[in-house]
């Protein structure tokens, strides 16, 4: 298992580290499907990382939606798909885990997906990244690969 991490003080370097996971991740998607979980309590920059991420595989960051919360989901086209999800309003628990990786299994066929508060879903899914963002005065960036 792989472990790397970053720490950030302001968002400015946590979208230049979300943009260096993005730039792997734009290569990674030639071969598979990558799905990067992140998490981290509310306010942490789990979606600021995210936007690093659009930014650095490639999307033009002037149509970033900000946040799924409320949406679900937002979905980012360029020269691939990319999916950002945010099952805050699921709580996951109430939820049978089967039904949700139904509803949303053609967002895990796309190149890139990103999953904000779906950690109870990661033993369903082969393959990912876990990304975990403290919340700390200069927040640390620890992102683990299997």
């Amino acid at each position: 298992m792989k472990v790397h991490r970053w720490k950030t003080d302001a968002p400015a370097k946590t979208i230049r580290i979300g943009r260096i996971i993005g730039r792997w991740a734009k290569i990674a998607a030639r071969r598979k499907t990558v799905v990067i979980f992140l998490e981290g309590e509310m306010g942490s920059g789990k979606t600021t990382f995210a936007s690093g991420i659009i930014s650095g595989a490639g999307i033009n960051t002037s149509k970033f939606a900000g946040s799924p919360s409320y949406t679900i989901a937002n979905q980012y086209e360029g020269d691939l798909r990319i999916n950002h999800i945010d099952f805050w309003r699921y709580n996951l628990q109430q939820y049978n885990k089967d039904m949700i990786l139904e509803e949303f299994s053609n967002y895990l066929d796309d190149d890139i997906t990103i999953i904000e508060w779906g950690k109870q879903l990661e033993k369903s899914i082969d393959g990912y990244i876990r990304i975990k963002i403290s919340r700390d005065k200069k927040r640390t960036v620890v992102l683990t690969a299997g």
